[in-house]
């Protein structure tokens, strides 16, 4: 190691450290400046005030504490029923125009806002309307006999039979239809779903529903 040549650079490492240090400075004090601008031109609001253009006067303005999934499931016409523990056999379904067979939401206490449950009843004979939606959806057979047809992706049809504590789920955006096999008795399905996170999300019904 040259010692005397690090002796010798050190003035030069000096002046290059000091000379960054002062431009450093200068640049601080420039975006200080600029700073103290902008706060003079549009000066901090008072305690619970805020710019026009910040104030939103109505729920759907602001967008918080929303919950789109249960306004539109108020708007169905279909029983809603909340609570800890339900008999998905003994409660009342209406006339679901949406899926061409009777209905109800069921919400079951501590769910959350991401999953729901509906209840879908097909009379005797009869089938649902097509079906096709973007989010995911489990199906569980309560009661009674059918058969499902459900469109691939690549549009061939396929068709399986279920019955009582029969599991199926249909392809995610894929067009499925349901049958009754009965043409006596009742067939009635519990639909488990993240309809709710879906649509809360985009504070929309997914489209196809």
């Amino acid at each position: 190691m040259d010692v005397a040549n690090i002796h010798a650079d050190a003035p030069y490492k000096f002046d290059m450290l000091m000379e960054g240090l002062k431009e450093s400075w200068q640049l601080d004090q420039a975006w200080k400046g600029i700073l103290a601008d902008l706060m003079e031109e549009h000066p901090a609001p008072e305690v619970g005030e805020y710019p026009q253009f910040m104030v939103m006067e109505t729920d759907h303005a602001k967008k918080f504490l929303l919950d789109p999934y249960m306004d539109w499931a108020e708007g169905e016409g279909v029983p809603i029923i909340d609570d800890f523990a339900v008999d998905m056999l003994a409660i009342e379904t209406k006339p679901w125009d949406r899926f061409g067979m009777n209905g109800a939401f069921v919400h079951l206490k501590g769910r959350g806002d991401f999953v729901a449950i509906q209840c879908l009843e097909i009379a005797p004979g009869e089938s649902s309307a097509p079906m096709r939606h973007l989010y995911d959806e489990v199906f569980y057979v309560l009661e009674g006999h059918g058969n499902a047809t459900i469109q691939g992706p690549d549009g061939i049809e396929h068709s399986f039979e279920w019955g009582p504590r029969s599991v199926f789920a249909p392809p995610l955006n894929s067009e499925y239809r349901l049958f009754n096999g009965s043409g006596s008795e009742r067939a009635r399905l519990a639909s488990g779903n993240n309809l709710p996170m879906m649509m809360n999300l985009i504070h929309n019904l997914p489209k196809g529903c």
